[in-house]
């Protein structure tokens, strides 16, 4: 026995005699039980621990089991399901055939079964792996197509695998390689088994999600110049007799005055009539668009407005004159939108906001066309005779989109797309960007299709020459700024509230450019007017911002509701400010230039509201930061700062992403 000195505490010593001498022992036989009772503390949680692992890897072992017999079960379950509700009956000469070649294919289940135990190559765990494989292979295909495209460098976007579940091509492939699966275990599998294969179900999209596209959806099956003549050129000619029409009344507005006896507020209905069909109808042709496609559509309407310019050239009176212009606009009533939706069928969506600019520089040369051009031919030809060969030139283009646009089949997902105009209407972020949009485009589009010339030559005196020069360098400026708004929206459509911020900066110009018009201002007067004449093209940039909140599938309809706004404020626009004029009498043939100011400052006004209503909630987000960064709480004397922070019930902003909204939609 060894011998060991252990040195105690004076405490320690005392209480371990106490308790040697209350249980009559000794102090070296206490110390060994109690060293002998530690180790043998050591050694049984050393056994706990041992135990505990065991039981882990137990419960593992279960665990697996557990999902096993699950799968077997659904396994069991699915097959019970095909052989009773999915194979067919069979009548009494050939129940015994069918009974022998079921005897025969048992024997090759049985053989199959004894080989994969044998083997220990579960068809389970074989069948996963191959789903996986599927997977990632579908995942792989938007990346393939952008890299052949050209565009993966700009995509930033992949549609999620389960979203080509229900793809016609996932389906067949999916088919192939359950045969070539069965054919490799030389098992016979039924027809109907195959038929029936698909990938698992997904649960219902979101109908007001943008819905990822499909492989066939996302590639066109025409390219190149061959899409650009097909496709592009005949919508952007309805889109260049759409600008045409709406600025041809401006230049020809004296002739009618004289030839038809109009007074001011007769010649704005007369013009703004145009507008005013134009949105009413943009809701249901939205809904006709979406659910038939732009090419019969806008074919058909097209003969509508060639009608309407027959109508016109032959008006006698005023009653036909309103008539007819009303017929033009229900014609031309589904030439944007129908570029655009045509441009969203055929173009690769990274290119749409870009082509969008491209379709309104090309509709911008029908308003370049009504100046200096249309007034050479007026030369040759009076006004009536022109819209005769308008209406010509209108059934022309309608027959050319029958036979030249091809039709493109529509996703699916999109032909049951549940979407009221109420919808649209009520949601948040389109709430606060339709009334600054319709303002101000709408008055860009009732001063440059009609009250340019005669303000031009009321308030500034300037004679017909100088005029047609000013309507053809804002019909120039029109086409420019459509291009690089184009450009400018294909740039920023990923960032966040990057177009909506171009939005509110084109607004503030805009109403700067007609303050300085109205308080005559010492500005240019033709920088002014070609700021309004641009912003006649900021479409481009508020369809891009609609893109951004709701899906392709109903992309026709919410154009379509934007528009109805764009097209109601300018036929409000233009015809009061035709009202507005009357209320001073003319001087020599001229309204005083008090005139113009009213009831230019009328339409300023209310667009200022909108500007303030559109960009409210961001200013109130940032003073609101500020104010409560700067708040401080001085609390008993202490000298202890504290800095609140800001309240979580801000009003979200139309410039930054509306969290709410999108928890609506």
């Amino acid at each position: 026995m060894k011998k060991f000195s252990v040195r105690l505490s004076e405490e320690a010593a005392a209480q371990l005699a106490e308790f040697a001498e209350r249980e009559g022992s000794s102090r070296a036989a206490i110390v060994r039980q109690a060293l002998a009772r530690s180790l043998e503390g050591d050694v049984a949680r050393g056994e706990r621990a041992a135990l505990s692992q065991a039981t882990d890897a137990l419960n593992n072992r279960l665990d697996r089991i557990e999902q096993g017999l699950k799968t077997l079960s659904e396994i069991t379950a699915l097959h019970a399901r095909y052989h009773l509700a999915m194979t067919p009956c069979l009548d009494e000469a050939q129940h015994r055939a069918a009974c022998q070649r079921g005897e025969a294919r048992f024997e090759v289940f049985a053989q199959q079964v004894k080989r994969r135990v044998d083997q220990n190559a579960p068809l389970v765990d074989e069948t996963f792996g191959r789903v996986r494989a599927k997977q990632d292979a579908i995942a792989e295909i938007p990346k393939r197509m952008e890299a052949a495209l050209g565009l993966a460098a700009e995509s930033s976007e992949e549609p999620a695998p389960s979203s080509l579940a229900g793809n016609a091509e996932s389906t067949a492939t999916l088919e192939a390689t359950t045969r070539a699966a069965f054919a490799t275990n030389r098992a016979p599998l039924p027809d109907f088994l195959v038929r029936n294969a698909r990938l698992p179900p997904q649960p219902p999209p979101n109908p007001l999600a943008p819905a990822p596209r499909s492989r066939s959806s996302m590639e066109s099956p025409i390219k190149g110049w061959r899409l650009i003549a097909s496709v592009f050129l005949p919508f952007a000619l309805g889109c260049y007799l759409t600008f045409l029409f709406r600025s041809i009344n401006g230049l020809i507005s004296g002739q009618l005055k004289t030839d038809m006896g109009l007074g001011a507020s007769d010649l704005g209905l007369a013009t703004s009539v145009y507008f005013l069909i134009l949105a009413a109808a943009q809701v249901p042709i939205g809904s006709l668009l979406d659910r038939f496609g732009p090419r019969r559509i806008q074919g058909g309407l097209l003969l509508v407005s060639a009608l309407g310019a027959a109508l016109f050239a032959k008006s006698a009176g005023f009653g036909s004159l309103l008539i007819a212009r009303s017929l033009i606009g229900l014609g031309v009533a589904a030439a944007l939108t129908a570029g655009l939706k045509a441009i969203i069928l055929w173009f690769p969506r990274q290119r749409v906001a870009l082509v969008n600019g491209y379709m309104v520089t090309f509709g911008a040369l029908g308003a370049v066309t009504a100046t200096i051009p249309a007034d050479r031919l007026l030369e040759q030809v009076d006004w009536r005779g022109m819209f005769e060969l308008l209406a010509a030139i209108t059934a022309g283009t309608a027959i050319l989109i029958f036979l030249v646009v091809p039709e493109r089949q529509r996703p699916p997902q999109g032909a049951s797309t549940p979407l009221r105009m109420k919808t649209i209407f009520g949601n948040p972020r389109f709430l606060r960007l339709a009334p600054l949009s319709a303002t101000c485009i709408g008055s860009a589009w009732s001063l440059q299709g009609l009250w340019t010339a005669p303000c031009l030559g009321d308030v500034e005196g300037f004679d017909r020459e100088t005029i047609l020069t000013y309507l053809f360098v804002m019909s120039v400026v029109l086409g420019i700024a459509a291009w690089l708004f184009g450009r400018l929206a294909h740039r920023l459509s990923r960032q966040k509230a990057g177009l909506e911020k171009v939005l509110a900066v084109i607004a503030t110009l805009f109403v700067a450019a007609q303050l300085a018009l109205i308080l005559r201002l010492p500005v240019p007067l033709g920088l002014s007017w070609c700021i309004v004449a641009a912003v006649g093209a900021a479409p481009v940039i508020s369809f891009a911002i609609m893109g951004e909140y709701f899906p392709p599938e109903v992309s026709a309809r919410a154009n379509g509701a934007l528009n109805t706004l764009h097209f109601g404020w300018a036929f409000a626009a233009q015809y009061a400010t035709g009202l507005v004029l009357e209320q001073w009498p003319q001087v020599d043939g001229h309204y005083p230039a008090i005139a113009y100011q009213t009831a230019f400052g009328i339409c300023v006004t209310i667009q200022l509201a909108a500007l303030i209503w559109f960009v409210a909630p961001a200013l109130r987000g940032h003073v609101g930061v500020l104010m409560s960064g700067s708040r401080r709480d001085f609390r008993g004397g202490s000298g202890r700062v504290s800095t609140a922070k800001p309240t979580p019930h801000h009003e979200m902003s139309i410039l930054e992403p509306d969290l709410r909204a999108g928890m609506e939609w």
